[in-house]
């Protein structure tokens, strides 16, 4: 009585978005107010990463400057370039799902529970009306991971946004499978295992990868300029000029440490 005399109290209210009556307060919106249910709480465990590459050419004055891009109508790149990683997307519907049907489960046996029932309380009708509104949720929750909305922010949604010059309208998933107490990682996600390292793209064929020698780093950004020839890949299409009718692909693999929220490595391509 003393501290709330002079001071204030903060009080959490913790439950359900219930009436209390066993109705629900979604009506025509309910389905919008659940993609943005599921949109905000995605967006407490998801960050995202911008990957950005160009090429650098020597130019009349002798200095390395980037190479224009030029922009395709027929090509989902964001420019000559192709991203798309898809396999830690499934990875993500699946352990959504087994979560689902676990939780689907328990309220397969509480709502049997009650329902067998000789006399129920009001307490108990209120209980049992809840559990079948969860249990209707999660079939649409369900729905949402199969088949999410664009631009609802959940992973896999279709992509609903205008990107800039040189970037994919495809954003792609990477799933980082971390501990949900201490976002630790069950196992060391570095070198053959860091994550993205299996996220291959179309036209990836398994041919033979160099590495590039960082020669430059940029101290107010997280950049780095490496060096690289083209006679490397002994390839007849690189050591002549492209008809115009063709098009060569280069696949940029880039491995970034990240030292939070986990100790660990992602593969990025472009």
């Amino acid at each position: 009585m003393e501290f709330i005399s002079d001071g204030a109290l903060a009080i959490e209210v913790w439950g359900h978005r219930c009436a209390g009556n066993g109705s629900s307060i979604w009506e025509v919106d309910s389905l919008h107010a659940k993609t943005r249910t599921l949109h905000d709480r995605w967006n407490e465990v998801t960050r995202r990463i911008e990957m950005w590459i160009s090429i650098l050419e020597l130019n009349e004055l002798g200095e390395y400057a980037a190479v224009e891009l030029h922009q395709a109508k027929d090509v989902n790149t964001g420019g000559i370039f192709q991203l798309r990683q898809e396999e830690d997307l499934n990875c993500v519907r699946e352990r959504w799902s087994d979560a689902l049907i676990k939780r689907r489960e328990y309220l397969d046996e509480q709502i049997k529970k009650v329902s067998n029932k000789t006399e129920k309380t009001e307490d108990d009708v209120e209980r049992e009306a809840q559990l079948v509104e969860q249990w209707v949720g999660l079939t649409e929750e369900r729905n949402a991971v199969l088949v999410p909305a664009p631009g609802s922010g959940i992973p896999g949604a279709p992509a609903d946004w205008i990107p800039p010059p040189g970037m994919e309208t495809h954003i792609p998933v990477l799933f980082l499978d971390l501990n949900a107490d201490d976002l630790s990682a069950n196992e060391q996600l570095v070198g053959p295992h860091a994550s993205g390292v299996n996220s291959i793209l179309p036209k990836e064929h398994g041919s033979q990868f160099f590495y590039l020698p960082i020669i430059k780093h940029s101290d107010d950004e997280v950049s780095a300029t490496a060096s690289w020839d083209s006679s490397v890949h002994d390839s007849v299409h690189l050591n002549r000029v492209t008809p115009q009718n063709e098009r060569i692909y280069l696949i940029v693999k880039t491995t970034v440490q990240l030292s939070h929220p986990a100790a660990m490595e992602l593969v990025l391509r472009k």
